[in-house]
């Protein structure tokens, strides 16, 4: 009995706390009311930017959301990749990658339902780049477990997820976006 009685108040302590009770979404497995789904993109209705929901290295697939691995790369290695997406993919700039994370959410502090394949590296990090110079050589990244913005010089290897502009006057339909 004073098993049950542990385990029924471990449960409640989780459901309750701050993190799961400001992104009640991420309980009932749905993204952020910010966020529109789209398959393999996420419309942010706050800022009008469209975000690959997968990390570069990962793909999305119906009903299974991203699978692979992100792949690990250098800022030039990032800066040709997202040249070579084309179609209007590009590397963000600080602010845009910041204007993702909500430290309401906890750790990550990013909707993980927009983008399922955030996850801590194995030193308890999930950074990804940006395109913004941070001075001194220097390139800012955004940590999405923690929240925070730093700067690391372009040799580290590094995450990449890729936005684009909402084309202007595009209506959105529906069911996702416009083509």
């Amino acid at each position: 009995m004073r098993t049950i009685a542990c385990i029924v108040l471990v449960i409640a302590n989780s459901l309750a706390s701050p993190a799961l009770a400001t992104c009640p979404g991420q309980l009932k497995n749905r993204p952020s009311s910010r966020f529109t789904l789209d398959e393999g993109e996420v419309y942010d209705k706050k800022t009008g930017l469209i975000w690959m929901r997968c990390s570069v290295g990962t793909h999305w697939e119906k009903g299974k959301g991203c699978l692979g691995e992100p792949s690990s790369l250098n800022f030039e290695e990032a800066s040709k990749i997202s040249k070579s997406t084309g179609n209007g993919w590009r590397l963000p700039s600080v602010s845009e990658l910041f204007s993702l994370v909500d430290d309401k959410c906890g750790t990550p502090a990013v909707d993980i339902v927009a983008f399922p394949d955030i996850g801590p590296s194995d030193d308890m990090e999930s950074p990804y780049w940006t395109s913004s110079s941070a001075g001194m050589g220097l390139i800012y990244f955004v940590d999405f477990m923690t929240g925070v913005p730093d700067g690391h010089s372009k040799g580290f290897n590094l995450a990449v997820r890729l936005v684009k502009s909402k084309p202007d006057g595009a209506p959105r339909s529906a069911t996702g976006f416009s083509r």
